[in-house]
């Protein structure tokens, strides 16, 4: 393999989609090599009583994803769970035009990671991984499911594909 080939990274982007158009997006971060540092789930076998114990840099980031709404207009997040490695969100975009998704997500990224390098002491310290994953829900069935997922996914952690003991 060639070094080319090393540093080619895969587009994630639907080309010539617009990103600010309204509707309903499942974004996930996941933070820099996958380090548990947001949280630890609590009795994971599986079961409905599994869930996450925050951090502190969870709590941060918390916050900062129950602030969306209030920093940008016409943004809502409909539902959202925070991993020890990752988040997962349901993004809403309401009126055409406001920012697009990437912008949104970009600057949730830009503030959590100040926030991060405050908590440990740093300066340039990485948090997220580079880029991060969306879906555009185009149907209601998708909905339901990715709504699901969001809801379930601490009871399946040890299965779950960012899963990193």
């Amino acid at each position: 393999m060639n070094t080319k080939e090393i540093y080619h990274k895969k587009a994630l982007r639907l080309k010539n989609y617009d990103y600010s158009s309204p509707g309903y997006y499942f974004v996930t971060l996941c933070i820099y090599n996958r380090a548990n540092l947001l949280g630890t789930i609590i009795n994971d076998n599986s079961t409905p009583s599994s869930s996450i114990k925050l951090s502190s840099m969870g709590q941060l980031v918390k916050a900062s994803v129950l602030n969306i709404p209030l920093l940008f207009n016409n943004v809502h997040v409909a539902s959202y769970i925070i991993m020890p490695n990752h988040v997962h969100l349901m993004v809403v975009l309401g009126k055409h035009g406001d920012l697009p998704l990437h912008q949104i997500i970009g600057r949730v990224k830009s503030y959590t990671t100040k926030q991060y390098n405050v908590l440990v002491g740093t300066t340039n310290a990485t948090l997220w991984q580079y880029n991060y994953y969306e879906h555009i829900i185009r149907a209601e069935r998708e909905l339901l499911s990715i709504s699901e997922y969001i809801l379930n996914n601490p009871f399946k952690w040890s299965l779950d594909k960012y899963f990193m003991p």
